[in-house]
């Protein structure tokens, strides 16, 4: 199954960096990450740093926004494991800093994503305005992996089994019956889709691949997802109810685990979850993943970061979503690429 898929990735232009920061390095934090980016939505990437003793001991992988909502350098929009690395809380206060002062007239600090709580910084200049979960599953051993499983979440991956579902590893070749399945979950979700030319590019630099859950020599589910030496990353998900009767995205999800054992990773990571979102917390549960919390945060002229109350779970499309779930495809997208691009 595995084809030795890991990416060779660059970061902070190839910048000698401390070993506890390489440790925490992602596919999101990579030079080539930040370039994609440029190149479809149009942001502008702004890499900052804290060194010590000729090695980066703090890194931030931004970018730099001006649209119809102003001007803002934040961590970058879909990435989530692109928060702030420093190797202690000085160096990550030294970066907050830094990343302040070079900010333009006129342009705010927005959604700077890090996994350390308000409390343990002293940057007055910036406040809690989100917090969502991180579930993050180790990856040292198969049967491991199986038994910290929650007993519904193996049973699934049996039924799977029984059904014949047959699930399959690959690029661009699947995207058409990945992009399909995609748009149905995301109208379930009352969500928009990221536009295909950007799920291409994605495939085509390397940094993603697909896993295709096939029943019946039909498509029934997938999940795009990305790698780095560390870490593979559950992207997005797509399924019919028909691979939902056979448990094909519990398939895809212990092959993800597989994959991810195969190519040496040490975790796979789930993304997150906002606090309120019951039914995605408990499928990620099941599945013997760790907790870890990811706040962001933004600047505020005038407020303690401690004092500020977060806003969990925000849906910033629920008021529209029956508008979404009835939109033509084409127009989803648009809607997709306009939210990443002109407002976000």
């Amino acid at each position: 199954m595995n084809d030795g898929f890991i990416p060779e990735l660059t970061f902070a232009n190839g910048a000698s960096i401390s070993q506890s920061i390489i440790d925490q390095l992602t596919v999101y934090h990579s030079d080539q990450w930040l370039s994609l980016l440029a190149e479809f939505y149009g942001y502008q990437p702004s890499v900052h740093s804290v060194t010590k003793d000729g090695k980066v001991v703090a890194l931030g992988s931004l970018v730099s926004i001006s649209n119809l909502t102003g001007k803002k350098l934040c961590s970058p929009p879909a990435s989530m494991y692109g928060h702030l690395l420093a190797d202690s809380i000085d160096d990550l206060n030294s970066l907050l800093e830094q990343i302040a002062s070079a900010s333009v007239d006129g342009q705010t600090l927005k959604t700077l994503l890090l996994d350390t709580p308000p409390y343990m910084q002293s940057t007055p200049y910036l406040y809690m305005e989100n917090e969502e979960h991180d579930y993050i599953i180790k990856l040292d051993d198969e049967d491991l992996a199986w038994k910290r499983m929650h007993s519904s979440a193996r049973r699934a991956v049996r039924k799977s089994r029984k059904e014949c579902v047959e699930v399959l590893q690959g690029g661009k070749e699947w995207l058409d019956d990945f992009f399909a399945l995609y748009v149905i979950t995301r109208r379930r979700l009352k969500l928009p889709v990221a536009p295909k030319r950007w799920l291409a590019k994605l495939l085509d630099s390397g940094l993603a691949r697909l896993l295709i859950a096939r029943h019946h020599e039909e498509t029934v589910a997938g999940i795009l997802y990305l790698s780095d030496h560390r870490y593979i990353h559950y992207a997005l998900p797509a399924y019919n109810d028909a691979g939902s009767m056979v448990r094909a995205m519990d398939a895809c999800l212990w092959q993800l685990v597989l994959t991810g054992l195969e190519q040496g990773c040490r975790w796979l990571c789930l993304g997150g979850t906002p606090l309120d979102n019951d039914g995605l917390v408990q499928f990620k549960k099941k599945w013997g993943g760790q907790v870890r919390s990811i706040y962001s945060y933004s600047s505020s002229p005038s407020s303690w970061l401690s004092e500020q109350k977060p806003r969990s779970g925000h849906r910033k499309f629920k008021h529209g979503g029956q508008l979404i779930s009835h939109l033509p495809t084409p127009l989803l997208e648009c809607l997709g690429y306009t939210y990443l691009r002109y407002i976000v």
